[in-house]
């Protein structure tokens, strides 16, 4: 191996290296004063002259500007997560209860019975004697839209794109992990009744994990119970209360959901400027990685028998 070429190789890649070294530290010797000492003269009833001295800020920046802007960025962004985790934590405690009124309505269905087979009790349907429609009924779920390489537990601030993926997870009674992040929140979409009590024609209420495929809306009130003290019409009266409970609760979400989601999107623009800035350190770091490995990789060649 030539000496001289290994040498000129080695000098280059060094000089690379020593570039990426401190690029994030302040450059200057100097740092601007944090306050100054400001001067007024007055003239006096008399004619006279009186000088005035006070301390006030400068508010002048120096190097160190750029860390600290980059630390409030961070701050920002991490404070209104904060901010909108209260209010996801809140939704995901109305799920919860939404989910208690379904088991709720679950327990009743059976009470009021689920099959017409034999000399059994059952509660009729609206669908006519000897016919029972039954309705799937799923745990309640909230939807979040998020890119998951900008913020969130799978944040990568080594990823080409922040906005790759833009996909969904869902919040619900039992899943919190993403309670905070997400640039917009989407409401449970598959329901029995919509907000203003109306049928939707769908046999499935909820999008999350099954609670039951037994769940009984179409009760006429007449019948014979399969099990309990209730007749079918006092059966009825407690399902269509409960769902009109699950409805109300609802209702509470769809109206903080709006506000909610335009904070959210100021959030995203910081989450955003956060990681610009943790992706070029990010590119830096490894930018030294690389250059370490390279010039390794020339004294190996070099010496190598």
């Amino acid at each position: 191996m030539d000496e001289n070429l290994k040498n000129r190789t080695l000098e280059i890649l060094n000089k690379d290296q020593d570039q990426l070294e401190g690029v994030y530290d302040n450059q200057s010797e100097y740092t601007a004063p944090e306050t100054t000492e400001k001067i007024t003269v007055t003239e006096n009833s008399d004619g006279t002259w009186t000088e005035n001295k006070e301390t006030v800020d400068t508010n002048l920046k120096d190097g160190g500007v750029v860390g600290e802007r980059e630390k409030e960025i961070e701050d920002e962004a991490r404070i209104l997560q904060e901010f909108c985790r209260e209010i996801d934590n809140e939704f995901v405690g109305i799920m919860s209860q939404i989910d208690d009124k379904k088991r709720e309505i679950v327990a009743l269905s059976l009470t009021a019975g689920i099959t017409t087979a034999g000399a059994v009790n059952f509660c009729n349907s609206t669908a006519g004697v000897g016919i029972i429609t039954f309705t799937e009924i799923n745990q309640e779920i909230e939807t979040l839209k998020i890119y998951t390489k900008m913020a969130g537990p799978n944040v990568d601030y080594a990823a080409l794109n922040p906005f790759e993926p833009d996909t969904t997870v869902t919040l619900s009674g039992v899943s919190t992990d993403y309670a905070g992040f997400g640039y917009e929140n989407v409401a449970e979409s598959v329901v029995f009744k919509d907000s203003s009590g109306s049928t939707t024609g769908s046999k499935i209420d909820g999008s999350g994990s099954g609670i039951s495929t037994l769940g009984r809306f179409d009760l006429s009130g007449t019948g014979t119970p399969f099990s309990g003290a209730l007749t079918c019409t006092e059966i009825k009266t407690q399902i269509d209360a409960l769902y009109d409970e699950i409805i109300v609760l609802r209702n509470r979400m769809d109206q903080k959901r709006g506000n909610l989601n335009t904070v959210k999107n100021k959030k995203s623009e910081k989450e955003l400027q956060n990681w610009g800035c943790k992706n070029t350190k990010k590119e830096v770091e490894d930018r030294a990685s690389s250059e370490s490995a390279t010039i390794s990789a020339v004294i190996g060649l070099s010496t190598a028998i």
